[in-house]
């Protein structure tokens, strides 16, 4: 017997042959329809918004009380946002990714013999500094809540430096620091302070909703508070070679290519390097579970192909890239600090095939299944058991593999 989910997804299949492709901005076209049914359904966040589009938005959904209007803070979806000003720096000639930082900072390390002063702008934006001090720097914060952004600066540096044993661009760590030393540096460069750079950055992004916490002293890689409308006006600026050109579109969009022979710094770094995918410069190259696939550390070549890159927040939101296909997509939401990242990304998951679909109209492979009500259960209870292990610090490979393997199985995935 066909299930009646398979059955309505065999007529619509039918039903668009009849369609044009490029019919995406239709209310009509029954393939989003498909698409918001997972967003529907979905027991992650009750409450989200999605946007999907090229040049431009082609098509949108909500659900619950979120709007695009909604402001909320994202977290690290704040990275790609803060740091398009150090790449504009870099293009108008202002900044070379092979400077050194020890050059535009008085106080940083001139003596050859420390790696410190080897860090170049790259390594930074490229989060290969050697500042290995992992996410909230294991909760060692030297600064106090009236300090403003140079001071604080200027106490990190002092109490961090000695953390850089090793030579700059060998080593991926995943944390704040790497966006607020090119801060410093722009700052020392132009003679404005950080949050007066990122309040004209925001300016010229059009970004009218949107501004960044706490105003004297922002962190540039996890503190703007935005809308979905107006992330979604920053999307469009890199979709659209606006507020990059194409070459620096390509340079930020490009693997490290030092990522395949690194060994993560720390357990959180490797977390989400083996949940999302290696990291390009201040964004992520998708490539889900790659730490469980055969021939890890090397990226799988479907993770190359599929080009898909991303800058997810811990909340959960999450705007992503589709190089191959010619999309990009956003989810709009703020869901529990940790698991809604891991929701975010099992939705990701569970929703990337239908939105290739709805946007291509082509089908690489069979379509897979809707989830059914059993499915979205445990893909929920799924989650909350990877959150409670990342809580408890303890290995969450075995819980990993079984949602690698599940998805694999029902299609979401492909196997390498």
């Amino acid at each position: 017997m066909v299930r009646p989910m398979l059955f309505v997804l065999l007529v619509l299949l039918f039903t668009i042959r009849a369609l044009p492709l490029g019919s995406l901005d239709m209310a009509s076209n029954p393939r989003w329809w498909v698409v918001d049914q997972v967003i529907q359904k979905q027991p992650f966040f009750n409450n989200m918004a999605i946007s999907v589009g090229n040049e431009q938005r082609i098509w949108s959904t909500t659900k619950g009380k979120t709007t695009f209007d909604t402001g909320m803070m994202i977290a690290s979806s704040s990275k790609m946002v803060s740091s398009s000003m150090f790449f504009d720096a870099v293009e108008q000639g202002v900044l070379g990714y092979d400077d050194y930082v020890t050059d535009y900072i008085d106080f940083w390390s001139k003596d050859p013999s420390e790696f410190v002063s080897k860090v170049k702008v790259r390594d930074c934006l490229t989060f290969t500094d050697g500042f290995n001090i992992g996410v909230f720097a294991g909760g060692t914060d030297p600064c106090d809540s009236q300090d403003d952004y140079a001071t604080c600066f200027r106490k990190s540096y002092d109490l961090w430096k000695v953390n850089v044993t090793e030579q700059p661009g060998t080593k991926f760590d995943y944390n704040e620091f790497h966006l607020q030393i090119l801060g410093t540096v722009l700052s020392n460069i132009t003679k404005l302070s950080v949050p007066e750079l990122l309040k004209r950055q925001l300016v010229k992004l059009n970004m009218t909703s949107s501004y960044y916490t706490p105003e004297k002293s922002p962190d540039l890689s996890s503190s703007l508070y935005t809308t979905g409308n107006d992330y979604e006006k920053f999307i469009l600026s890199v979709w659209n070679n606006n507020i990059m050109n194409q070459t620096t579109k390509d340079t930020m969009f490009t693997v490290n290519e030092i990522y395949p022979q690194v060994t993560p710094a720390g357990d959180i770094t490797q977390v989400l390097g083996g949940f999302v995918g290696p990291y390009s410069w201040t964004n992520w190259m998708e490539c889900p579970f790659w730490i469980l696939t055969k021939d890890y550390p090397n990226i799988p070549q479907r993770c190359l192909d599929a080009k898909v890159h991303s800058d997810p927040g811990i909340f959960g939101y999450w705007p992503a890239y589709d190089l191959t296909n010619e999309y990009w997509y956003q989810f709009v939401v703020k869901g529990i600090v940790i698991i809604g990242c891991v929701q975010g990304m099992f939705l990701r998951i569970l929703v990337k095939p239908f939105l290739d679909w709805a946007v291509t109209g082509k089908l690489n492979g069979a379509l897979p299944e809707l989830p059914s009500d059993d499915d979205w259960q445990y893909y929920s209870d799924l989650a909350t058991r990877i959150e409670d292990q990342i809580r408890a610090e303890e290995d969450i490979t075995e819980v990993m593999r079984e949602a690698y393997l599940h998805f694999i199985e029902r299609g979401f995935l492909r196997d390498d």
